[in-house]
């Protein structure tokens, strides 16, 4: 037992939520429960994680979580350890929903993002269909989260768009996307600074000089591809060519790497293949499965092109907010502080998308 990764659970606690505060001491090693001195509550070695007032073992839990995170049908894993399907979906729930405050804790932080890339994914659900649209920082290969939503409109596209502007500190940055005009509205509004001159009133908001948007446009007749084209919106091809030749992201303007883990994300879950019998019926669990596979596949799932035979590497870890490869207990385990999370930030991105 570790009391310096523990914090108190108790809301009303002075200390609620914070870390290394000294407060927290071992109250019993036979229950695993500790006890802050400030409040006197004591709580659970296991609040806080996904196995948390969990029945069964936390091998079994780890085992179907991590199986389903790579793609494994929920209807093989009930028959494999004749477990109810209703409780399967309720683990992958509390999974899903403790990877994104993971994801959020440990992602949405300002970085350096020098390439990064952008797309939808369609999803189809029970009588109605989805839309999931996320974004790439195509350098590490790390998944910056995304959002879902039944229409593919400027609002789902502003959101994402915003993820980006979080984590993105002012430098040159190079994004790419397809041809979907609403990408051009959002990104051209959300990378705006304030021209300050002195003089009273509004001031103007130019576009960030270090921005270079580009678009990968490809014109098609059904399922085949007649013409791709290639357009620099904001910036210069010169920059653009630069960053992608520093980057390491191939030899011209692409859109390859978001639209490899799209096809990750087709592959690990059954539900989005484009013929399943195996349909959504709502937005949530979708959310759940996307932060579910992405965090699996930031922190879990070692990366071909990042690694080679000695050393094997995560997106996170190329990304330098990891120094080893997580396992699902790790990540199933890794307990989020309230000083961990920027609430307001990451609540507000919905709000002013909306």
């Amino acid at each position: 037992m570790n009391k310096k990764k523990q914090f108190c659970h108790n809301e009303k606690c002075e200390n609620y939520g914070l870390r290394d505060k000294d407060n927290i001491i071992i109250h019993s090693k036979k229950e695993k429960r500790y006890k802050c001195k400030d409040c006197g509550k004591t709580f659970s070695q296991t609040k806080g994680t996904v196995f948390y007032n969990k029945q069964h073992n936390m091998d079994t839990i780890k085992l179907v979580v991590g199986l389903s995170a790579f793609g494994c049908p929920i209807q093989a894993i009930v028959f494999a350890f004749d477990i109810d399907e209703r409780t399967v979906m309720a683990w992958l729930q509390a999974s899903g929903e403790h990877c994104k405050r993971v994801h959020e804790a440990q992602i949405l932080k300002p970085k350096e993002l020098k390439h990064v890339q952008s797309d939808e994914m369609y999803v189809k659900g029970f009588k109605k269909k989805f839309w999931m649209a996320f974004s790439i920082c195509a350098e590490t290969r790390l998944w910056l989260g995304g959002y879902v939503s039944q229409k593919r409109d400027g609002i789902l596209i502003s959101k994402v768009v915003a993820l980006i502007k979080l984590i993105a500190i002012k430098g040159n940055l190079l994004i790419a996307t397809d041809g979907f005009s609403s990408y051009k509205t959002a990104i051209l509004k959300a990378f705006r600074e304030k021209i300050l001159t002195g003089k009273r009133g509004r001031p103007k908001l130019k576009v960030w000089e270090s921005l270079n948007y580009v678009q990968v446009i490809k014109n098609r007749i059904g399922n085949r591809i007649l013409e791709i084209k290639k357009e620099v919106v904001t910036g210069s091809l010169e920059v653009v060519e630069k960053i992608i030749t520093k980057t390491k992201t191939g030899n011209t303007i692409n859109t390859a790497y978001i639209e490899r883990i799209n096809s990750t994300f087709r592959s690990r879950m059954s539900f989005s293949t484009r013929r399943s019998r195996c349909l959504l019926r709502n937005e949530k669990k979708l959310e759940n499965m996307m932060y579910l596979v992405g965090t699996f596949y930031n922190f879990c799932t070692p990366h071909k092109s990042l690694s080679n035979k000695k050393n094997k590497m995560t997106p996170a870890m190329k990304y330098q907010i990891a120094d080893k490869i997580w396992s699902s207990e790790e990540l199933l385990n890794f307990k989020i502080s309230m000083n961990d999370l920027n609430y307001k930030k990451i609540q507000t991105i919905g709000e002013k998308s909306s």
